[in-house]
């Protein structure tokens, strides 16, 4: 009777012991995590509750909220040390050094990064490697060189798969503050390609067909707000369409425009588009400009305008998509039947490249001013550059010196009104106002 009863306290404390380890166990590696997810879920749900909009009108605000802070993005972007494109192509011929200096000088004083790109002499030009043209020896050969140089900038941009890059001619000329202007126009020009392209921006990315793996391959190549944003409302105002991509602020990449002319010297709206942006620019001019294309009776007080164009003429400064630089360097290669600007512009008139232009010009052409001595030695132009054999006239040097301001605008760019022109406020800068710049 002892030894059972002994046997059955040893099966006993057995089993205690066993239910005790289980016990520990349990509440060791189950219990205790268990425990642990479901107050880090609870607390979760709270925070949940404390930081999501609990209205439309919160989610609404927030919404625009990202909104402002990507355009914040974009703009300073935009206004980068090269404008929110990949470079800054300067072309200039090699014995141009006045207009090395000219654009080093410029740089300095707007603070941008340029890169200098050999312009093309037209000595070098041989016939045998000219494009086929229907119209042989209407070209100059000074007009055959200008539209090589632009040629081999869009050949570089091809070959090297660049989104966007702008182009400025040696005579290019800005104001101080081009930087400011360019980031103030890039939520206009993002805000008329939404505006110009409603049903292509409205094509969903993905459809309920795409497979998970390709949907997670392609989110990379993604170019609509609307999928990138979580429970995007179609209806929501104030999400953009277009990517908002610091690395792309001027949506190069969409496929929605070749070209952006800030330079031209002539231009024209295209007939057939009724949109366009009036903008502030606290930095343009405000010389009572008027632009009647678009019904304004009101002259433009520091404001510019920007849409789609029908024509151009005068390559002083581009921006230039890889799309716009294929479709250029392919038709001129085709045919190379006129100057580099008049194909550009029949191009655009006939809906073959997508053009879109901006009043007042941002860029424009400099000129020496006259009575230097400069027209005689045919340096105005690098296309008509004959030289002078009569007697040269030196009336202006007088006034030149007083006001230390040899620069003037292309006649053509008469009207463009910068309130700090570059070249005009570059002695003052540098004898009087260097430690203001640099600071």
């Amino acid at each position: 009777m002892r030894n059972l009863f002994s046997t059955r306290r040893s099966t006993g404390i057995v089993v205690v012991s066993a239910w005790a380890v289980f016990a520990f166990f349990f509440y060791i590696f189950i219990y205790i995590p268990n425990q642990e997810s479901l107050i880090s879920s609870i607390m979760q749900k709270l925070d949940k509750t404390v930081t999501e909009p609990q209205t439309q009108a919160d989610r609404q605000k927030l919404l625009q909220q990202k909104k402002e802070d990507a355009e914040e993005q974009l703009r300073l972007a935009a206004s980068n040390s090269t404008l929110g494109v990949h470079s800054i192509q300067f072309l200039n011929l090699p014995h141009r050094h006045d207009r090395f200096d000219s654009a080093a000088i410029q740089s300095l004083l707007s603070d941008l990064e340029i890169t200098n790109f050999p312009a093309v002499v037209d000595t070098d030009i041989k016939d045998q490697g000219l494009p086929p043209t229907s119209k042989p020896g209407l070209l100059k050969s000074s007009e055959i060189g200008c539209w090589r140089a632009h040629a081999n900038v869009w050949q570089y941009q091809l070959r090297n798969r660049i989104p966007a890059l702008l182009i400025l001619e040696s005579d290019a000329a800005w104001d101080v503050y081009i930087r400011q202007q360019m980031g103030v126009l890039n939520k206009p020009f993002r805000e008329l390609l939404v505006q110009d392209n409603p049903d292509i921006l409205r094509q969903p990315t993905f459809n309920n067909e795409t497979s998970a793996a390709e949907e997670r391959d392609d989110k990379r190549a993604r170019t609509h707000a609307k999928d990138i944003y979580e429970n995007y409302d179609e209806e929501n105002q104030y999400v953009d369409p277009l990517p908002a991509d610091p690395e792309d602020p001027w949506a190069a990449r969409t496929g929605l425009w070749d070209v952006l002319t800030i330079g031209h010297c002539f231009d024209r709206r295209d007939p057939a588009s009724t949109s366009f942006r009036v903008y502030d620019d606290p930095w343009g001019p405000n010389n009572g400009f008027r632009f009647n294309d678009i019904g304004m009776d009101e002259p433009l007080q520091r404001q510019r305008v920007v849409y789609r164009a029908g024509g151009m003429v005068c390559t002083t400064g581009y921006l230039i998509s890889l799309r716009g630089a294929a479709k250029l360097l392919i038709r001129t290669s085709v045919n190379l039947d006129m100057p580099v600007d008049l194909a550009m512009n029949e191009m655009a008139k006939a809906g073959e490249l997508v053009v879109y232009s901006v009043q007042q010009r941002i860029v424009v052409q400099w000129t020496y001013r006259n009575g230097l001595g400069m027209n005689e030695r045919g340096a105005q132009s690098d296309i008509h550059n004959e030289q002078s054999e009569g007697e040269w006239d030196m009336s202006g040097w007088d006034e030149a010196w007083k006001t230390k301001d040899i620069y003037d605008y292309k006649w053509s760019y008469s009207n463009s009104g910068f309130e700090n022109f570059a070249l005009k406020k570059a002695w003052g800068v540098a004898m009087n106002e260097w430690d203001t710049m640099r600071r």
